[in-house]
């Protein structure tokens, strides 16, 4: 008379829980395949909200396994986000409490502080309101008086306009970053030069800019120009690459 102890009998596989792990098996593998598609996924369709949460949780999982203690998290231009960005990282921000971020946006953009009300929520917020330059960030950014005078009277002293001008400075060789990384003018006539782009403002100081770019930089710059709008970078990737160049007239 054969015996079966306690232990062979509670080894031996339930079939209803095989069958459940294999139908988890089988979804794990369909909905990897989406991420993956060297992976021969099963015939198990994932809908798109399904997909999205895959994505959702995956990311903040990776992310989670990316940073380490004392890691930061800096976002610029968080209004231009779509809404799956803002919800992954109001996710990530919830999930990882030691992860310490600096997001950077425009606070009239309302889709965007809508989506940070939930970070609020789950931690503590620091707010900070960046505004004209005072002498004093001037002078940290500038080693020459007579520059930081010219920058102070010709430019709304915004760290964009002030970088606008410094940047264009240095395209043309008459500014150079001193010892202590403070701008500083080769001569007089740089001094001057600051006064009339700071004049000319920010809309000529980018338009300089975009001319000098060629290529597929150029045709990027030119479709966003042409939808005059803002847009997501899936709208622009769908872009025909065989389209041909975009003209000055749109065509």
């Amino acid at each position: 008379m054969s015996h079966e102890s306690a232990t062979s009998r509670g080894s031996r596989a339930d079939p209803r829980v095989t069958v459940g792990v294999d139908r988890v098996v089988s979804r794990v593998r369909s909905a990897l395949s989406v991420l993956l598609p060297e992976i021969d996924g099963g015939d198990i369709a994932l809908d798109g909200e399904a997909r999205r949460a895959l994505v959702l949780a995956g990311g903040v999982d990776l992310l989670a396994a990316a940073v380490r203690d004392g890691a930061v998290l800096v976002v610029d231009d968080l209004q231009w986000a779509d809404p799956s960005s803002l919800t992954f990282l109001a996710s990530a921000l919830a999930r990882l409490p030691d992860l310490a971020a600096v997001l950077a946006f425009r606070p009239d953009v309302v889709a965007t502080t809508t989506a940070l009300a939930a970070v609020r929520a789950t931690r503590s917020v620091v707010d900070m309101t960046l505004g004209a330059l005072p002498d004093a960030g001037l002078a940290a950014l500038v080693g020459d008086p007579r520059l930081a005078a010219v920058l102070r009277a010709e430019t709304d002293r915004t760290p964009f306009a002030v970088a606008e001008v410094l940047r264009e400075l240095a395209v043309r060789g008459v500014a150079v970053a001193g010892p202590d990384g403070r701008w500083l003018p080769r001569d007089a006539g740089a001094v001057a030069l600051a006064g009339e782009v700071g004049r000319q403002g920010q809309r000529r100081a980018v338009r300089r800019r975009a001319e000098r770019e060629t290529g597929a930089r150029a045709q990027v710059l030119a479709l966003v120009a042409l939808l005059a709008r803002e847009t997501t970078a899936r709208i622009v990737a769908a872009y025909p690459a065989d389209h041909g160049e975009i003209d000055g007239d749109g065509s």
